[in-house]
């Protein structure tokens, strides 16, 4: 799904643009019950999920959803999202330049360094 979303994200343009700014983020998403996947994250002292949520920085138009786990994602996780998630924008998209912008946890040196410069 998370796939087809970002399809969705890039045929809503009607020209590659030449730049976009993504935002990413979590959200937690509280459970109510022992649903799987479900785990207790002390920052928000809840039983929860931890989404992931990627939207266009100038429309607001969300390019991904990611349902995860309720822990807060490991750098290497965030690497192997992002990664999949540009290789499929690059697929319509080769020519734009691309910025990721999140807050901490996303900056971490396993996302940094498995990063590659944009056009």
């Amino acid at each position: 799904m998370t796939g087809a979303m970002v399809e969705i994200y890039c045929r809503s343009y009607a020209s590659p643009p030449d730049a976009v700014t993504l935002d990413i983020d979590d959200t937690c998403d509280v459970a109510h019950g022992n649903q799987q996947m479900a785990l207790f994250n002390a920052h928000y002292d809840e039983r929860c999920f931890l989404p992931i949520h990627v939207y266009d920085a100038a429309n607001a138009r969300p390019v991904a959803m990611l349902f995860r786990p309720g822990k807060t994602p490991s750098g290497e996780e965030v690497r192997g999202h992002v990664r999949r998630m540009v290789r499929r924008i690059r697929t319509h998209w080769p020519d734009t330049r691309i910025t990721i912008r999140g807050d901490s946890h996303y900056g971490r040196p396993e996302v940094m360094h498995g990063a590659r410069p944009t056009a």
